[in-house]
């Protein structure tokens, strides 16, 4: 079975409706929540705990994917491309840093542009120190990426590019994904605050960021009804 990890409700409702009008049977979408701490629990829930510890074959994954939406941080990665990981980084200290996983696990999705992806709490617009081209960033991918690896279970990401260099991501969807990363009620507030004095101050941008929404929610779904139907193919990395 393949385990489908999406941030967002709107993400996850995506690749569910793309799988079922695929008509593709063993896979499953796991809503796990934006940022890399809800993601890692939601996994971690999901998973065994430890490589060596017991499996269900039907029950267990077999691959977890983290899938959704990114940013590309170099040229040459188009808006609405797929991107899938050659390497997965944390960012630390204005950085990127290696997520070592354990030989073997990742993997890369074929038909997909291999990029150094980098997962920050925030949104970025330009490169990372430490990464080479092409580069991609999320918030997710490191964090499940360690829980896959620490349960021995092949980890690949797949991805939609929405936002690139040239084309950065809208102030109000900057200000939309710190209110849905925040840890606290507080500053999920604040950022929520923010997100709606950018709307009122900015209307037709704000409208604008919505309609590029409604359009990448649709190449998803779509995207995912493509990788469904033919397996999700896939290589390991060499």
């Amino acid at each position: 079975m393949i385990l489908v990890c999406a941030a967002t409700g709107t993400e996850a409702a995506a690749c569910r409706r793309g799988i079922a009008d695929a008509g593709a049977a063993g896979l499953e979408v796991l809503e796990t929540g934006v940022g890399p701490a809800r993601a890692a629990e939601a996994l971690a829930r999901r998973l065994p705990p430890r490589a060596d510890a017991p499996r269900s074959p039907d029950r267990e994954p077999a691959l977890v994917v983290s899938t959704g939406f990114a940013g590309a941080l170099t040229a040459g990665v188009a808006s609405l491309a797929w991107v899938t990981a050659s390497s997965v980084h944390r960012l630390v200290d204005g950085r990127a840093e290696e997520v070592v996983l354990p030989p073997g696990l990742l993997r890369l999705a074929q038909g997909a542009i291999p990029c150094q992806v980098v997962s920050a709490d925030h949104a970025l617009a330009r490169g990372v120190p430490g990464l080479v081209d092409p580069a991609a960033v999320d918030m997710e991918s490191a964090a499940l990426a360690e829980v896959a690896g620490a349960a021995g279970v092949p980890f690949l990401v797949l991805r939609l590019v929405t936002d690139t260099p040239a084309r950065p991501l809208a102030t109000l969807g900057r200000r939309l994904a710190l209110a849905l990363a925040a840890e606290g009620v507080a500053d999920r507030a604040a950022h929520g605050a923010r997100a709606a004095l950018e709307t009122a101050r900015s209307p037709l941008r704000s409208a604008a960021f919505v309609r590029d929404s409604l359009g990448w929610r649709a190449r998803l779904r779509a995207g995912w009804r493509e990788h469904a139907s033919r397996g999700v193919p896939l290589r390991p990395r060499t």
